[in-house]
């Protein structure tokens, strides 16, 4: 399964389909139904994290760093939002995805619960130590 799909679909001006060519080289797409109508596609390393609403425990931890810096510690490695503010909806990265190109990544939604996560890892986890103000400092 390799090189672009030849599967084709033609539509008229109205909107109908016209012709159409359905032989495809590659498996169909992963989509989920989100609950506002929109489909999400998953890669095949692409998981869906199962989080319920109820659940009062986040599964990932908000770390204040000195210089008020913060991160985000999730299955005991650090992300962070790149480029962009705290307050968007978008990938948390790993912190090593730029200096080990690490691709691990995830995203929330809007109350804040894990739906969907990229988590392997091409590095160990940071080791970090939790000070008595509650804040977080980086060991080795």
């Amino acid at each position: 399964m390799t090189g672009k799909c030849s599967a084709r679909v033609n539509l008229d001006r109205f909107g109908y389909i016209s012709a159409a060519y359905t032989d495809h080289n590659h498996r169909p797409p992963t989509l989920k139904k989100l609950a506002n109508g929109k489909y999400l596609r998953f890669s095949a390393l692409l998981q869906t994290v199962q989080a319920t609403e109820s659940r009062k425990i986040p599964n990932y931890e908000v770390m204040n760093l000195p210089g008020n810096r913060r991160l985000i510690m999730y299955k005991n490695y650090t992300f962070s939002y790149k480029n962009t503010q705290w307050s968007k909806k978008r990938y948390l990265y790993c912190s090593k995805k730029y200096s080990m190109k690490c691709t691990a990544r995830f995203r929330l939604n809007e109350k804040g619960v894990i739906f969907a996560a990229f988590t392997d890892h091409n590095h160990q986890p940071p080791h970090f130590q939790k000070c008595p103000n509650g804040t977080y400092v980086k060991i080795s």
